[in-house]
């Protein structure tokens, strides 16, 4: 926005300008390219009094067209410029379409202006004429622009007033009238300034509303993740102690409407983000048709309970890596496939991935594309279903639910993406939703830019070496959580509620480790890490800053201050990820798996066993394990443990016996990072025991196996 003084200035010279004008022809040119300067359009016409009538004269069009010439005289009293010459007032469109302005001999015109203001040119209270501009952009002219335009209509009418006056009675303007223009274009230059200092006002208001707007999300934000931390946090710990399975059934009913709570939280602060414009993209390497597979396993169970068919179509050549945010992309999938699912009732869901390559370009258009057989979409409605917090007509809210965000903010993360997002539905046929994201970077050999998607078994098989762990924070349950989650004998914690109680700690103890909370009273989490990094004996001891604000802080200041970031609700994976980078451990699978490593007596009847075991079961049992390894229901799994003891009852190998232990103790207490390990280790189990029945030894060494080579593929 410019500065008073700069505007005052530019005013001065369109009146200097418009005063030295001493003819009609100068006029013209004059008036117009101030114009030009003032304010962009796509369309303009010029209508100004006859010296000799009151009737209008077209003096100037450009874009529209009409059959008569310019400079004939027309009457036009039915149209929005009669209207304001008889009014002497600014009519202003802002959100027109396929408007129809004029008539002519019959024949009406049409123009695609979604935007149009007329203004007359007053003299006094006289109107000299009207000036008509047009945009194709809706919401054009901003009222500054008004205000301004407004200001230079005024000061032509006065001046087309003198050059009228010249034409019609052939005389030289009076020192009264020169006075009295005068005078007129001081009162049209204060009401402009009064303008000017409103619109400044309210500029600054709009901004201290949007300030307010963001540091009210970032507090509300941190009032509501600090006791979901609690309720996801200790569900989530007494998911693993209790046994019982209908209380199981409570704990996991609980964690799921407290993730979908946190999931509607999360959609509202990147929506109020977006609209702030402070969502920023994390664009890396990525491969697109991994993340579609796992969106398709994600939500096959969920079809399968509708009897819906999901699936996907991929083009086969499309690149192995390009360059896209892969947080926001899964998102923008997941809102829309799980839609495609909720809105679908019988049919099926598929996913459609293809792109096309600029030619002599490293760079391609990416396409995809969500389809379903469900209810549809009225055409009317296809703009609509995109707006915050709408949903279509008519539509169920009790049997589909949902908050109307879901393809606001798809919709918003396409277009940050440089792409757009198309819908093509008909009622009770179904709905495509098409994505194209333009100018993508494609990757060439670059494989090991890609990020592993594989399971982790972090916290399942980790024991941390002797360590203190400091936690600074003002809320009891979430330092409760905390210790109760980092479940090793090994660590020991210090505690404190307050900066000041911390750094009194910090004079005697000097911990290995720290989680700290932001917001705290008296000295907040920044002001004491601050003091923790200027102190030569403790600077090098990692803080993590560990917080519920989601908007206040932003990332980078964080970075530089912190050693990382963990945000509340935080869960056991997340923090032991967070405690591996910084503190020494040891992985339990190498001691576990420590009887693979013994060796064992093996006779010729123990060997025929095992490979009539091998010959009747290996691929019924690597098929079931592929199935369950893929859709990873817990039920299935059960089931899978439970046949793969049935058909090895007769075998008493510890190898298997241990492995049938670990993986079904896992599927009881539901330890998900267990149960992936386990998983994965199966074909390496099923090779030792072929191994074993093929040895021509009556002793069999079985090698320590390198778990980290194993993948569940």
């Amino acid at each position: 926005m410019k500065s008073l003084n700069q505007i005052i200035s530019e005013l001065n010279a369109y009146h200097f300008q418009l005063s030295s004008v001493v003819d009609i022809r100068s006029f013209k040119k004059v008036f117009l390219k101030i114009i030009a300067e003032v304010v962009s359009f796509d369309s303009i016409m010029l209508w100004l009094k006859s010296p000799l009538s009151d009737n209008l004269i077209l003096f100037y069009s450009k874009a529209y067209s009409f059959d008569d010439q310019n400079n004939t005289e027309n009457k036009i009293d039915d149209t929005i410029i009669g209207q304001v010459h008889r009014n002497k007032k600014i009519v202003l469109e802002s959100n027109a379409k396929m408007t129809k302005y004029f008539s002519f001999t019959g024949k009406n015109r049409y123009v695609n202006i979604h935007s149009e203001i007329a203004i007359p040119l007053l003299k006094n209270d006289e109107s000299m004429g009207v000036l008509l501009l047009g945009s194709e952009n809706k919401n054009h002219f901003t009222e500054e622009k008004l205000a301004i335009l407004s200001f230079v209509c005024n000061a032509a009418g006065v001046t087309y007033a003198r050059l009228a006056y010249n034409i019609n009675e052939s005389c030289i303007t009076s020192c009264k009238f020169e006075e009295e223009v005068n005078k007129d274009l001081v009162r049209q230059k204060k009401m402009l300034l009064k303008k000017i200092d409103e619109l400044t006002i309210a500029k600054e208001k709009a901004e201290a509303a949007s300030r307010a707007k963001s540091e009210f999300l970032a507090n509300v934000s941190h009032e509501i993740r600090t006791p979901m931390n609690a309720i996801l946090g200790f569900s989530e710990i007494l998911l693993n102690k209790i046994e019982t399975p209908q209380y199981k059934s409570y704990l996991k009913t609980i964690l799921s409407s407290g993730k979908t709570l946190l999931a509607l939280i999360n959609d509202i602060l990147d929506l109020s983000k977006i609209e702030a414009g402070k969502l920023e993209l994390n664009f890396e390497a990525v491969h697109l048709p991994l993340i579609v597979q796992e969106i398709k396993q994600l939500f096959k169970e969920k079809a399968k309970r509708k009897n819906l068919s999901i699936y996907t179509e991929i083009d086969e050549n499309f690149p192995q890596t390009i360059i896209l945010d892969e947080l926001r992309i899964y998102q923008i999938l997941f809102n829309l496939v799980g839609n495609a699912i909720k809105f679908t009732e019988q049919g099926y869901i598929k996913i459609k991935v293809g792109y096309k390559k600029y030619l002599n370009s490293d760079k391609a258009t990416v396409l995809i594309s969500v389809e379903d057989t469900g209810i549809g979409i009225k055409k009317s409605e296809h703009e609509k279903i995109f707006d915050a917090f709408s949903q279509q007509s008519g539509q169920s809210i009790k049997k589909y639910g949902g908050t109307g965000l879901g393809l606001s903010i798809a919709k918003r993360l396409v277009e940050k993406m440089n792409g757009q997002i198309k819908v093509n539905s008909k009622p009770n046929k179904g709905t495509e939703f098409i994505i194209e994201l333009l100018d993508v970077a494609i990757v060439k050999h670059e494989r090991n830019m890609l990020k592993e998607h594989k399971p982790t078994g972090v916290c399942s098989n980790i024991k941390f070496h002797p360590a203190k762990i400091m936690i600074v924070d003002d809320v009891k349950f979430n330092v409760l959580m905390l210790t109760k989650l980092i479940d090793d004998p090994n660590i020991s914690f210090l505690v404190s509620s307050n900066g000041n109680s911390a750094l009194q700690i910090l004079k005697y103890e000097k911990p290995d480790f720290i989680f700290m909370d932001l917001q705290m009273p008296g000295i907040d989490g920044y002001e004491l890490t601050k003091k923790i990094k200027e102190n030569p004996n403790l600077k090098n001891i990692p803080v993590i800053a560990f917080t519920a604000s989601a908007m206040q802080y932003q990332e980078n200041e964080i970075y530089q201050l912190f050693d990382g970031l963990l945000r509340k609700p935080a869960g056991k994976t997340e923090i032991y990820k967070e405690l591996m980078k910084f503190l020494p451990y040891d992985k339990l699978g190498d001691k576990t798996n420590a009887d693979i490593s013994e060796k064992y007596e093996f006779s010729d009847s123990d060997k025929a066993q095992i490979n009539q075991f091998i010959k009747e079961n290996k691929y019924q049992l690597l098929n079931h394990w592929e199935k369950v390894k893929d859709e990873f229901i817990i039920y299935d799994i059960k089931y899978f443990v439970k046949k793969l003891r049935e058909q090895s009852k007769n075998l008493n190998i510890g190898i298997l016996n241990k492995y049938i232990d670990k993986l079904s103790e896992s599927t009881k207490s539901f330890d998900i990072d267990t149960i992936e390990s386990c998983l994965a280790e199966f074909p390496d189990i099923m090779q030792r025991l072929e191994s074993i029945a093929l040895s021509s030894n009556n002793k069999t060494v079985i090698k320590r196996m390198d778990t980290t080579r194993l993948r569940a593929s």
